[in-house]
This record gives C-alpha cells, structure tokens and sequence, in this order.
C-alpha cells in the first residue's frame, strides 16, 4: 500500500505553498530588503503576531491537552489557518475575540488526530524506521528545490516555522499512514472498525480495456513536427505491427503517453472516461484486436483491445464519479473510528492557548 495519506498532505501543502506564490508575485508592492519577519508583512501589527507565535514555537509551550497528553503551539501552529477556513462562515456570527477563541480551540481538535494516532501507535508498537525518514527527508527535499529560496517565506505565512517544523507535521502524517495500513492489513486488528465500514457501491457499468501507442499533436507534445510529421511516425508504426512486430515492444519504444509508465498493462475504463474517438475505437474492436491509426484530441492512437482488469483499483471512471476499492473502505472505515475518538477526547485548553495571534 502506497503512504497515500502522506502523499495527500504534502501535495496538499504544495497547493498551498503555490497558491501564497501567486499571491506573493501578483503583490504590487514587493519587498526588496531583507528584514527577517518584515518582509513577510507590511503591516506592523502582523509582524509583531507572527513573532509571538515563533516564539511560542520555538519555546514548545503547552497549550492544550488531549486526554493528558500535552500539546504544544509548535504543534497546532499550521493547523490555525485549516480551522481559520473551516469557521469562516461563523466570522460575522460572534465577536473578532470570539471567534479567534473558537478558532484556537478547533486548531487544536484538528492537531489533535496526530495524538490519538500516536498513542495508538504505541500501544500497536508501530515506529517511524530509519527507512521512513529517508523517504520523508526526500519528500522535503523535492520541496526545497521546488521552491528554492522562496520557501523559508512560504512556509512562514502559514505558521510553519523552517524546514524542521514541516517534518515535524509530516511525521504525524506518515505514523498515521502505518497505523492504519498495520490495522487494514491485519483482519484481528481490523476488526473493531469493521462496524464503521460503508456499504460497498456496485455500479451497473461496461468495463473496457486497451493499451495504445500514441503519437502526440504539436499541442501537446510541444514539438513543432507538424500533423504531416504525427501522421507519418503513427503510419509507419502501424506498418511494423502490419508487419508483425510486437505491439508491446513499439508501445514501450514509441508511445508518447505520459501516463504509460503508471499504467503499463494498459487501460480499464467505463464509458466517458476517455475522450470519444478512443473509445469508440475500443468499442468496435475485438479482445486482441489492433485499430488503424485514430485521430483524436492528444494525437493519434494506435489501439490495441485487451481484457479489463479484474482489480476495481484499475477502473478508470469520468470524473467526480468514484466507487470506493475494499481497501479503501477499510481505511475509510479506520479514519471515521479515530475520529469518533476525538469527538469523545477529554480536551484541556490552557490560558497559553489564547495567547497565540489569530491572524
């Protein structure tokens, strides 16, 4: 199973980081000097909050217990601008003051998941191995050269504090992830959380299956052959598979489909899943059957029908349509049990709580 919750943090935090880029390069009046916390904010106010808040995060102050276990603001500090987005639409219900308070508190909720894990955690005998940290360590390694010099100020607006600070959130991100695939993957340990499990979604859907060798359009190949040029490479492999070379082999060589290293078997779709002229090509071939070349919107196909697969985790849907795969509606299952816990978690809120700047 693939750390797919902490591939979804960190893709969500990239979203993120790009979206304040944006911001920051559409500003019309950019900073040009180096001030440390003043070139984050021109507003002396905000400057001064955001200082406050490194400090409660640098000193680790406990601001909140979960069922005894301490929080700090180092801990709940990212997860202010979730609940901020989460209680917007409360913002002209109460008082600035409180709605920061309840913000504060719902910042701590939303934090407080990584604990409940964690003690599970322990109690299951699960770790973060030397292995994991490597694999993190690459993760924000990615980042770093994505971002460049821009990412100490990014992770800055969002209350994250260095480089460091960021692990420190995705550590809890990936003892999650093992958590429950150590639970998913074991039916004695699964099956406390069977009861919360969703009924499973049958749809009544004809499956197809292909693999092709596609020859992209100057659209989108961004290359500047011309649709003569597309068309001559696409006859001339279709002439070799004519002449009966390998279908697999000039996919492999040829086929410009970015997606053909993720899927190497080939394709199993419903139908609208692909743009139409693939699949009613598809359609009117036979199980092993080769179409001649086909122009459609990335370039021309050469298609090759094949038997769908038998994993539902292949099926290839429209979009916004989604049946969850058995082991996603265990894992569903296992997330909606942890966060029954933290809706009956005993929560302390410290005085220390309020003083950290809602900004």
């Amino acid at each position: 199973m693939k750390k797919w919750l902490v591939k979804c943090g960190m893709l969500a935090f990239i979203i993120m980081l790009t979206f304040v880029a944006c911001g920051n390069e559409n500003s019309e009046n950019p900073s040009d000097e180096d001030n440390g916390y003043d070139d984050i904010s021109e507003n002396p106010q905000d400057t001064r909050e955001r200082a406050d808040l490194h400090d409660l995060v640098t000193r680790e102050v406990t601001v909140a217990r979960v069922n005894g276990i301490e929080m700090t603001a180092k801990d709940i500090s990212m997860m202010i601008r979730e609940a901020q987005i989460m209680l917007q639409t409360e913002m002209f219900e109460m008082t600035p003051e409180e709605w920061e308070i309840k913000v504060l508190e719902e910042a701590v909720r939303i934090s407080a998941i990584s604990f409940i894990f964690a003690e599970y955690a322990e109690q299951m005998d699960v770790f973060l191995t030397a292995i994991d940290e490597a694999e993190l360590r690459e993760s924000i390694s990615a980042i770093e050269e994505m971002y460049g010099d821009m990412l100490e100020e990014l992770l800055f607006s969002d209350n994250i504090f260095g480089v460091e600070h960021l692990m420190h959130f995705f550590r809890g991100f990936m003892l999650a992830d093992k958590v429950v695939h150590t639970i998913v993957s074991d039916p004695t340990l699964f099956a406390p959380f069977e009861q919360y499990m969703e009924e499973e979604v049958v749809l009544d859907e004809e499956l197809f299956a292909a693999k092709h060798i596609l020859v992209m359009n100057d659209n989108f190949s961004g290359l500047e052959r011309g649709d003569d040029e597309v068309e001559r490479i696409a006859n001339e492999i279709w002439e070799r598979i004519q002449d009966g070379e390998d279908f697999d082999y000039l996919m492999f060589e040829y086929s410009e489909d970015t997606g053909l290293f993720m899927h190497p078997e080939g394709y199993t779709f419903t139908s609208g899943a692909m743009v139409t002229e693939f699949e009613e090509a598809t359609r009117e071939l036979q199980i092993g059957e080769i179409s001649e070349p086909i122009v459609a919107f990335h370039g021309i196909h050469i298609i090759k029908r094949i038997e769908p697969s038998d994993n539902p985790a292949d099926i290839m849907r429209p979009w916004g349509i989604h049946v969850p795969t058995l082991e996603e509606r265990m894992e569903n299952a296992v997330y909606s049990a942890f966060q029954i816990k933290i809706e009956n978690a005993e929560f302390e809120f410290l005085p220390t709580l309020y003083t950290i700047p809602v900004m």
